[in-house]
C-alpha cells in the first residue's frame, strides 16, 4: 500500500518531499542552535564566526561542560529532551549535526 505522497510520485515508493522545506527548516534550527550557544555559554564571539559546520571542540573551543550546558539550554528552548546516554557522539560534534539530532526530536 503506498501513501498518497507516494503515489503523487509514481507509486515508486519514494516520498515526494520538498527539500527546500527541509533545508529552511534546518537553517531556523542551526540559527537557533547558534543563538543559544552565542548566549547560553556566553560567548565572546562574532555570530558571523560561527558556521554550520564549526565544530564545538575544535573550532569553537568548547569542553563536555559547556556542550552539557548547551544541550540544557536546547532543551529549554526547543521543549525537547536529549536522549545522550542513546546518542551517537557525532550528533554533538558541529551546530550542523546537533541542529540535526533536534530535528529528529521534534
Amino acid at each position: 500500500m503506498t501513501s498518497r505522497s507516494e503515489a503523487a510520485a509514481g507509486g515508486q515508493g519514494v516520498k515526494s518531499e520538498n527539500p527546500s522545506l527541509d533545508r529552511t527548516s534546518l537553517d531556523r534550527t542551526i540559527a537557533e542552535v547558534t543563538r543559544v550557544l552565542l548566549e547560553r555559554l556566553e560567548l565572546q564571539l562574532d555570530p558571523a564566526e560561527i558556521h554550520a559546520d564549526s565544530e564545538f571542540f575544535d573550532d569553537i573551543g568548547l569542553d563536555s561542560a559547556a556542550v552539557l550546558d548547551l544541550v540544557i539550554g536546547l532543551e529549554e528552548s526547543f521543549g525537547i529532551d536529549f536522549d545522550i546516554a542513546g546518542s551517537d557522539p557525532e550528533d554533538f560534534r558541529s551546530v550542523r549535526c546537533l541542529a540535526r539530532y533536534v530535528e529528529s526530536r521534534r
